[in-house]
């Protein structure tokens, strides 16, 4: 089916060469827009203008508005509440709330004890505010929670010499999630779960290399991790069970960074490079491993001002994922990219030798579809009008295969299920990934390009 895919333009118009940013940005005002965060249901994204203030952006139509601006210039940090209404930030030493729908920020609790506020996490109950605060002095920081919607001086909960951040809380609101060091950079960095009805820490795995953008994905027992894999100079996707077991879901030559999940999400979003060049990429695997799935830029970008982690969200439909990005380090006004995506294409579990996994195909009813599968990347993509997108696939002979084909039903996706011969020689082989789908018009589009790895 590719096959014949592929001949129909040079019927006509002929292939055409291409690189297509998937993500377009909507924003464009002169103001710096880092920290960009989707609220639950993708009607807005909230963003930092840096100290100055905070803003939202309302997807419907793209307007654009600054809702608070910090007097001091020292707005640190924000978090959506739960009903998607209300905006909780740190501005100094004060604590404070404002609507999405503009008026004047309502002050929870001023003149906060310590410096370095920020406000961290809300619970399911919107109950209870989660932030931290330093003492410069003792050299020590906490997390402290304070009572919603009242507000008034927040309560130390944990405090740990050095620094404390990465803060996160469950989707239950029982179990936050915290990263702890003391030296100059957070090597080595301590993850710790803190369970906040019976007010007990325990130590889940210290990391003596790089570890960052922690976030819970089975919670209280699995987060989710950019660290260092044995042998690889790169940063790659983890999980770190309560017993300090870590299991790296990627294991490639790129890096994988600036990871976001939600506690129990199906993909695991984050920064990586893309095998094709296509500027900066946005991953997704599945959070039990599988194959990443690649949403492209097309242009080289510098993520949430250069800042390490962050910037990097999407909603709790997973429909729509969005990133602050500027287009070098020293631009002054980063803005707000935006892709619409929906899953077309799911490759899981974890792949193992020895063991099976299974290829899944999401198709509307009536809508044809097929699956390829090869041992490299054309190079360049290529457009196939009428179809949108592109496709990637190397279709030179012997080195491209069409695993999975078939109409949708409308009751579920196509499915493949293969088992890995029980060869260690197989791990490691890398294979790339792509589908299909279109009507009897020949109107449809490529999906995401992929790739899964045998470990």
């Amino acid at each position: 089916m590719f096959q014949k895919i592929l001949m129909l333009p040079l019927l006509g118009s002929g292939l055409v060469a291409t690189a297509t940013a998937q993500f377009v940005p909507i924003t464009s005002t002169q103001r710096p827009h880092l920290d960009a965060a989707l609220c639950s249901d993708a009607s807005h994204i909230a963003f930092r203008a840096g100290p100055q203030g905070l803003g939202a952006v309302h997807l419907a139509g793209n307007q654009e508005v600054m809702l608070h601006t910090s007097s001091g210039a020292a707005l640190t940090s924000f978090v959506w509440s739960n009903n998607n209404v209300d905006l909780f930030f740190a501005d100094g030493n004060t604590l404070a709330r404002v609507a999405v729908t503009g008026g004047a920020a309502v002050t929870l609790a001023a003149n906060v004890a310590g410096s370095e506020l920020r406000v961290c996490c809300v619970d399911p109950g919107a109950s209870v505010l989660f932030g931290t605060r330093r003492d410069p002095i003792a050299n020590t920081t906490a997390i402290w929670r304070m009572p919603l919607p009242m507000g008034g001086q927040p309560v130390d909960l944990v405090t740990r010499q050095g620094r404390i951040d990465e803060v996160g809380l469950d989707g239950t609101g029982n179990w936050l999630l915290f990263r702890s060091w003391t030296g100059a950079q957070p090597i080595p960095a301590t993850y710790e779960r803190y369970d906040v009805a019976g007010a007990a820490a325990q130590v889940m795995t210290t990391f003596t290399v790089a570890a960052a953008s922690a976030h819970w994905t089975i919670a209280p027992n699995v987060f989710a991790v950019c660290t260092l894999a044995p042998g690889n100079p790169q940063p790659q996707v983890a999980l770190v069970d309560i017993s300090g077991q870590v299991e790296f879901l990627t294991d490639d030559p790129w890096p994988h960074t600036r990871l976001f999940a939600i506690d129990g999400s199906h993909e695991l979003f984050h920064e990586t490079q893309s095998p094709t060049g296509g500027g900066t990429t946005i991953a997704s695997v599945p959070n039990h491993g599988g194959g990443v799935m690649l949403s492209h830029a097309g242009q080289p970008l510098v993520l949430n001002g250069g800042a390490s982690t962050g910037g990097l969200t999407f909603d709790a439909g997973e429909t729509h994922i969005a990133f602050s990005a500027g287009t070098s380090t020293a631009d002054p006004f980063p803005q707000i990219y935006l892709l619409d995506m929906h899953e077309d294409l799911h490759i899981h579990p974890h792949l193992h030798v020895g063991q099976t996994f299974s290829i899944e195909q999401h198709l509307e009813l009536g809508l044809i579809g097929a699956v390829a599968v090869a041992d490299g990347l054309a190079a360049m993509p290529v457009q196939v009008p009428p179809l949108g997108e592109e496709f990637w696939l190397t279709t030179a002979p012997g080195r491209m295969t069409v695993v999975l084909s078939g109409v949708g039903t409308g009751t579920g996706p196509l499915v493949g299920v293969w088992q890995i011969p029980n060869q260690p020689q197989l791990m490691g082989v890398r294979l790339f990934v792509q589908a299909v789908h279109f009507d009897a018009a020949l109107m449809g589009e490529f999906s995401r390009l992929g790739y899964y790895q045998v470990f």
